[in-house]
């Protein structure tokens, strides 16, 4: 009898915790979704730009499973297993949908406004150049989204060499081509040793009224329709606004 009763005990014990963690999970659903579109609506309102629409927010922190994805095709499991794992945010370009494995204001903030950002963009990466000019303006102003919001966000990438001081047109080329032939890390490194400290700069110009509110506009509403304007984009904030 005894026994019988510490069963039904464990059963329904663990029932309680089952039903807490599911409520648990929903509140962090609701919780990621509620933070994301008060973000959306204070940067639109910072900026000055409408997008019009919301983001479908997936909160992936707890026990998400990849097949609940409506996109799973077109980003695969392994992608999603890394945000996951690295407790990171993702938007895609061609969709309005976020993920989100973590609350963290800085990275909320990053990832609506890629969503910002994307909502205009009408860029298709015609070549390699473009897909790296492109990814490096993207999170140019991702980062500077995420410091609007939250000032706590650092610049990991601070007190690095900057890959391309000091290198003439042809050089960044050359150097954006070599490394594309190397691993995933040394691209990553390529794109946000550039982004980052970019990022910074706009953020500070913007925070002490050296660049207007109409001219970090016109970089998220920009398309990059041409094949050029990505590297156009690029070499004017690095060596025009920010100077």
């Amino acid at each position: 009898m005894v026994l019988r009763n510490r069963i039904v005990f464990d059963y329904i014990f663990i029932f309680i915790v089952l039903y807490l963690f599911c409520i648990m999970v929903k509140s962090l659903q609701r919780i990621a979704e509620e933070r994301s579109y008060e973000i959306l609506f204070e940067l639109e309102n910072e900026i000055g730009i409408d997008t019009g629409k919301l983001p479908e927010i997936y909160y992936v922190g707890g026990p998400f499973a990849f097949g609940k994805l409506g996109i799973k095709e077109e980003i695969g499991e392994e992608y999603f297993d890394l945000v996951k794992k690295n407790k990171a945010g993702c938007c895609f370009r061609n969709h309005n949908v976020i993920l989100l494995a973590t609350l963290k204001k800085s990275v909320l903030a990053e990832e609506v406004g890629h969503f910002i950002h994307f909502s205009n963009l009408k860029n298709k990466n015609r070549n390699l150049l473009d897909l790296y000019f492109t990814e490096m303006i993207v999170e140019t102003l991702g980062y500077f989204s995420s410091r609007l919001i939250s000032n706590s966000r650092k610049n990991v990438y601070e007190g690095t060499k900057d890959e391309f001081e000091k290198l003439n047109f042809n050089e960044i080329f050359q150097k954006i081509l070599d490394v594309s032939k190397e691993g995933y890390l040394n691209q990553e490194y390529l794109i946000y040793n550039q982004a980052y400290p970019m990022g910074e700069k706009l953020f500070d110009k913007y925070l002490n009224n050296d660049l207007s509110k109409n001219q970090i506009r016109e970089i998220f509403l920009d398309p990059l329709k041409n094949e050029e304007d990505s590297f156009y984009w690029f070499m004017r904030i690095k060596n025009n606004l920010l100077k």
